[in-house]
C-alpha cells in the first residue's frame, strides 16, 4: 500500500464525522490506487484497477462518484496549498458521476 493512499484514508477519517456521510466516492489516485469512502469512513481498496466491486460490499460497490486526480495533485491537495475549486477548474480534479456527493464531503471535511 503506497504511503499517500495511508495519507489520505487517515486524514479523510480524522476528520469525517462517524456516520456522517451516506453513499459511497471513489478516490482514484493514478499509479497509486484507489481509497472508497463511505459511510464506514475511509480505507484503502485492495482490488487492483478494472477489477469488478459490484459483487462485494458496500463498501465495494458502484461508487456515487469518482474523483481522479495524479498524486502530485493530491498531495497538494492534501496539503491544502491547492485549492479543489482550482484544481477541477484546471482539469487536475477530475470528477465522474454525481458531484453532489464531491460537495457534501468538502464541506464535512473543513
Amino acid at each position: 500500500m503506497s504511503e499517500l493512499l495511508s495519507r489520505v484514508a487517515n486524514s479523510v477519517n480524522r476528520r469525517l464525522p462517524s456516520g456522517g456521510f451516506t453513499g459511497c466516492l471513489h478516490v482514484e489516485i493514478e499509479n497509486e490506487g484507489r481509497i472508497v469512502i463511505d459511510g464506514d469512513g475511509a480505507r484503502v481498496s485492495t482490488l487492483p484497477d478494472g477489477a469488478d466491486d459490484s459483487a462485494t460490499t458496500t463498501a465495494r460497490s458502484e461508487p456515487d462518484c469518482t474523483l481522479r486526480v495524479d498524486s502530485d495533485t493530491c498531495s497538494a491537495l492534501l496539503a491544502r496549498t491547492l485549492d479543489p475549486m482550482t484544481a477541477y477548474l484546471n482539469g487536475r480534479l477530475r470528477v465522474a458521476g454525481d458531484i453532489t456527493f464531491v460537495t457534501m464531503l468538502g464541506r464535512m471535511l473543513r
